[in-house]
């Protein structure tokens, strides 16, 4: 269940990586290659036979994604430019070039599905890259041996970046060839010799499903972080004789000079920075910041001793000085910020009112530089919904008992008790990556919503996440190793109701509010407060203000499920897995996902007597009462024999038979996952037994599903970025398609989930959403290091009894309501057509609703939030 290759899987983290095992015989941190001067210009034709190709330095060889072996089958990459052009050429050896995996034919098609070649590309100071946040800034181009080009910023990007480059593709005996021109104003930027990019090429070959690199990548080719240096030249004898200078060149021009350069506007800056503050705090402030600029003088003495000869020995320590040069500039632009907010450190907080749908991280070590902080919590809810806020203070000094106390809530005569609104703390705590295939990092992320702070500790000098072992203990256990085995007594138990909370000094800490209206409250805005109170007297009052509407939400026009790996066990005990599950920890379950608008998950119990119906009465007892059953406890699999048909047929009638006998209407059967080519063609007549035997199929796959399988496949569940085109192709043989993988569950990005599970998956016209998994463990479920395949795939975490939820949990949610919202609008037009006094503005909000599906569609950008606020605006006016 894994969208897309392995090797495209991830979003990227821009951060400073080990070096990789390749990249020590150079003494970088890096590959080095050469784009040379070409004063006449190759034909893109695909043929690599130019003279041009043979004066700059291959790129070569490849080896094995994360495994850093050399590559089975060799791959050779060319990169040359001219005034205006960057030229690209690579050939791929290939012994069996009938099996080129090669179907895509259109413009930004998911040629990553295709054998294919994976170009990235980070010019320095590119304005177009500026515009995005920084972990997406790189350019991906990719070419399939059609020649079909795709290419976007960052992952799953395809609107981003419209520029237009040539592409040219040939296939030989025993190889197939590429060449791409692309002007240098497609990236905002001119060239001169000297210049340095980052960038890597890397090649998918689907014979034998190998993923192969230039550059040294820890796990994905979105893997930034390990990118080569390309060294900008224009000696047309840049071979192998001249490595070592091409070397010395990135390593200045390409690493520490750009890094020291860039320090010094930010020092500049803190020194006025201090010269503004307090007078209580200027001078020690103005004396930090100059013992700052003599460390950086020192560095670009340093620097200058720097040479061709002695680099190789010198250039170690002085990056370490510079990083750690680095992280000090930081520590003091958050102190200063700090200083100045909290009149030189003599206030001993400072609260921060913000918005919860984002991608932003607010991380416990860092003051949180600008950030735009409301006058108060405000919450816009209909009766019945969840609705997210969230705060944070920063702790100047020390602090304990820091807790929260929420009044009612009151609009004129009415009034919201203060349980309306529940709180968590949020726990920031180190995560392996961003994408679930990102492994290998140290990153922190605020994830957890907790009651009990303190369950989870984090050492955040040495970087480590531990977790208390059961309910009651003071023995806590490392949740960062890279193996769990001392975790298989771990029992994580919360607390019921939310606990004060210790902060050391200089410290931040969020909470999550999710307020709940009731289904029976009147509508109006409600006002009230949010204490916050610490031991020694201190406290502030936090306004808040509810709008409960004048209306309730219709149902989701999409349907939501989620891959749920849970099933009960034999025993009837529990695990703190993703797997085994006492009934307690089932229905609590059940429950979270009803309370998150997922109704009808996926089932996994295989059928027997006493374990499945018990499965159907806790689902029905959290209330999920949908007539389908997506069920994976019985699949299709690729059977050839008339004896093995008969074996699935008669399955799926005692399947059948089960369900319609609870009431149920419709089975989905699912095949074999992610099956595509010759594979998935193998499994039609499993399909047309499973229709045979009144069921239906369905299953994760690719872009070759409809041309193999379409007749057959009734619900596809689409991976990766939702195409218009492939909604189109199952609607148009009378089924529906699901979406997943775009992400996968797990990275903690409520902003991402809610776009790309809400209004995104509507404005497509996808039926629902289907996304993997509500939990899956790659090792131990607590521990996000314990796996060299994947971070664990957690949009909640087991506990003994309950739920622990996280930001990216919420983030879904909102997407469900975003889609009730419109879903409410949709219905509101169709009522409102039928009035003729009313029937004007229902076509107006009509053509503004369908101008804002355009937009979703399209844009990456859109204020979800904004956009929801208009939808209310119209529901009202059609009211």
């Amino acid at each position: 269940m894994f969208a897309r290759s392995t090797a495209t899987l991830t979003l990227v983290a821009l951060v400073l990586a080990a070096v990789p095992l390749a990249a020590q015989s150079t003494g970088l941190p890096f590959e080095v290659g050469a784009a040379t001067y070409a004063p006449d210009a190759p034909a893109i034709d695909g043929d690599l036979s130019d003279e041009a190709w043979s004066r700059t330095l291959p790129m070569t060889p490849f080896q094995t994604l994360t495994l850093h072996r050399p590559a089975e089958v060799q791959t050779t990459g060319y990169m040359l430019f001219d005034a205006t052009r960057l030229y690209i050429g690579v050939r791929c050896d290939e012994p069996q070039p009938e099996r080129l995996k090669a179907t895509i034919d259109k413009r930004d098609g998911p040629t990553y599905y295709d054998d294919c070649i994976e170009i990235f590309l980070v010019p320095p100071d590119s304005p177009i890259l500026m515009q995005f946040e920084e972990r997406i800034r790189y350019f991906h181009l990719v070419v399939n041996p059609l020649g079909t080009r795709y290419d976007e910023i960052g992952m799953n990007s395809p609107n981003a970046f419209t520029a237009e480059w040539q592409a040219e593709a040939e296939i030989g005996d025993d190889y197939w060839s590429l060449e791409i021109a692309i002007p240098f104003a497609a990236f905002g930027v001119d060239v001169a010799a000297g210049d340095v990019w980052r960038g890597n090429i890397s090649r998918s070959r689907t014979p034998k499903a190998a993923y192969t690199t230039w550059a040294p990548l820890v796990r994905s080719f979105h893997d930034t972080a390990n990118f080569g240096q390309i060294v900008f030249t224009r000696d047309a004898a840049a071979t192998a004789e001249r490595i070592e200078a091409l070397e010395f060149e990135a390593l200045m021009n390409g690493m520490l000079r750009p890094r020291l350069l860039a320090l010094e506007p930010v020092l500049e800056d803190l020194a006025e920075d201090a010269a503004q503050l307090p007078e209580v705090a200027r001078e020690d402030a103005a004396r930090m910041v100059r013992r700052l600029m003599g460390r950086q003088r020192n560095l670009q003495f340093g620097l200058a001793k720097l040479t061709g000869e002695n680099f190789r020995e010198q250039w170690p320590p002085f990056e370490g000085r510079l990083t750690r040069l680095e992280r000090a500039a930081d520590d003091a632009a958050d102190e200063i910020a700090m200083l100045a907010a909290t009149r030189g450190g003599r206030e001993p907080w400072e609260i921060f009112i913000t918005d919860a749908m984002t991608n932003r991280r607010l991380l416990s070590n860092r003051w949180p530089q600008g950030l735009k902080s409301h006058r108060r919590i405000e919450i816009t809810a209909t009766p019945g919904e969840y609705e997210s806020a969230t705060f944070a203070v920063y702790a100047v000094e020390e602090l304990s008992g820091v807790d929260l106390e929420i009044s009612d809530l009151r609009s004129g005569a009415e009034t919201l008790p203060a349980s309306v609104i529940e709180p968590w703390v949020v726990q920031c705590w180190y995560q392996a990556g961003r994408g679930i295939g990102d492994i290998g990092q140290l990153i922190p992320a605020p994830e957890l919503l907790l009651k009990d702070d303190d369950l989870v500790r984090v050492d955040y000098e040495e970087q480590r996440n531990y977790v208390r072992a059961e309910a009651g203990s003071d023995r806590y256990l490392d949740v960062s190793t890279e193996e769990s085995p001392h975790l298989a007594n771990l029992r994580p138990e919360d607390a019921a109701t939310l606990q004060p909370v210790n902060m050391p000094a200089r410290r931040l800490k969020q909470w999550w509010l999710t307020a709940h209206v009731p289904e029976d409250a009147a509508p109006g805005t409600y006002s009230g407060t949010i204490t916050v109170t610490a031991d020694g007297g201190m406290t502030e009052e936090l306004p808040v203000r509810l709008r409960v509407l004048p209306f309730t939400l219709d149902d989701s026009a999409l349907e939501y499920s989620i891959y749920y790996r849970g099933k009960l066990t034999e025993s009837g005990a529990g695990s703190i897995s993703s797997e085994g599950k006492s009934e307690d920890q089932f229905l609590a379950e059940m429950r979270d996902m009803v309370a998150h608008g997922v109704t009808n998950p996926t089932i996994y119990q295989k059928l027997d007597e006493t374990l499945l119906p018990r499965v159907f009465e806790l689902r029905e007892q959290a209330g999920m009462h949908e007539k389908r059953v997506y069920s994976l406890g019985i699949g299709t699999g690729a059977p050839k024999s008339e004896e093995e048909l008969a074996n699935l047929r008669e399955g799926v009638q005692r399947w059948r038979e089960f369900i319609e006998g609870r009431g149920y209407e419709t089975l989905y059967v699912y095949g074999i996952d992610e099956a595509k080519g010759e594979e998935l063609q193998a499994e039609r007549n499993a399909f047309e037994a499973v229709h045979e035997s009144g069921a239906k199929v369905f299953v994760a796959c690719y872009k070759d599903w409809f041309d193999l399988v379409g007749d057959l496949l009734d619900l596809p569940v689409w991976s990766g970025q939702p195409l218009a085109e492939e909604a189109e192709k199952a609607h148009s043989v009378g089924g529906r398609i699901f979406n997943y993988g775009h992400p996968q569950c797990g990275v903690e990005e409520p902003e991402t989930y809610r776009r790309n599970f809400g209004l995104l998956l509507w404005s497509v016209g996808y039926d629902g959403a289907m996304d993997y998994a509500y939990q899956h463990s790659f090792g131990h479920g607590w521990n996000d290091f314990d796996s060299t395949r994947y971070r664990d795939h957690n949009m909640t975490y087991q506990t003994v009894d309950g739920v622990i939820g996280t930001v990216q949990w919420e983030g879904f949610r909102e997407g469900v309501d975003d889609v009730r919202y419109v879903s409410t609008l949709l219905n509101a037009i169709e009522r409102t057509k039928l009035d003729p006094a009313k029937r004007e503005v229902a076509t107006r909000a009509e053509t503004w609703l369908q101008a804002a599906a355009e937009r979703v569609a399209a844009e990456e950008t859109v204020d979800m939030t904004d956009l929801r606020r208009q939808v209310i605006v119209w529901i009202e006016r059609l009211q």
